[in-house]
Parts: C-alpha cells; structure tokens; sequence
C-alpha cells in the first residue's frame, strides 16, 4: 500500500479532488443544468455561481469546449483517472496520468491566455483550475512509482 501520510500523495489526492469538483460544477454550468445541483454552486464563490458574473460568457467561448464537449468535462475525467490511478495503485494509469498532465499544462497555457488576452475575463474558478493542474504535473512527475512506494 501507498503510504499516505506521504505529503506528496495526500496532495495529488487533495489537488485531484478539488479540480475534479470544480470542473464538475463547470460542466454543470456548461449545459445549463447547475441550478439543479444547487449545493455544489453554495460551495463555491459568490462571484462564480452561474447566474451571476462571467461564468456563463466564459463558458460559452468557443475556446471553452473542443468537439462539441466542454474543456471542463475533459478535466473532470482527467481527475477522476488521478483518483482511479491511486486508489488502483495502477502504475500504467499513473504513467498515463503524468503524460496527460502535460498536454493539461499545454491546454491550461492557452486557456489563461484566451482568458486573459482575448476575452479580457478573470474567471477565479479556471483560475483554480489550471493552478491545479500545473501543481498536479509537478506532483505526478514528483511522487514515487507505485513499486517504489511499498
């Protein structure tokens, strides 16, 4: 078994977490049906619940989805396989994980960039979001192999 009071380990599982409950909400608010998960939208910050602020126009960018699916709900699977890798202990998806967590550092740059040059928005959540993802990438190519963790 892992050993989970590692710091490193309890932080890929704290950063999947949080990443995948917001890119949850995110593709909630995408297909405009978060306001029939109201409990998830009272965690999150007043300025970002969907009928208020941004988070719609945002959402509605094109670059905010890529073949016809939201760029959230790709995030939300990207966390759960994170989730799935370690509660497996699988070393193939670990391996999967860190090599998917680069083309999530090369989407988030672009993303921020969208946000923050063309769309001129400041979206805390995406934010979050890609904060997260940046902090994944260096903690999966930074924890020990699941063999190794033993």
């Amino acid at each position: 078994m892992i050993d989970l009071l590692n710091k490193a380990w309890i932080l890929v599982v704290l950063c999947a977490t949080v990443g995948f409950v917001i890119s949850l909400y995110m593709t909630l608010g995408f297909y405009r049906v978060e306001p029939y998960f109201r409990w998830l939208g009272r965690i999150m910050p007043t300025s970002c619940r969907m009928g208020e602020g941004d988070c719609i126009s945002v959402l509605d960018h094109p670059a905010a989805h890529i073949l016809g699916l939201p760029n959230a709900l790709y995030g939300a699977i990207y966390y759960l396989v994170v989730l799935l890798a370690i509660a497996t202990h699988s070393t193939i998806l670990l391996y999967a994980c860190r090599w998917a967590s680069v083309l999530t550092l090369i989407m988030s740059a672009f993303l921020v960039y969208m946000l923050t040059r063309r769309m001129k928005r400041r979206c805390i959540l995406c934010f979050a979001g890609h904060f997260i993802n940046v902090m994944l990438a260096v903690l999966l190519w930074n924890v020990p192999d699941f063999d190794a963790a033993y």
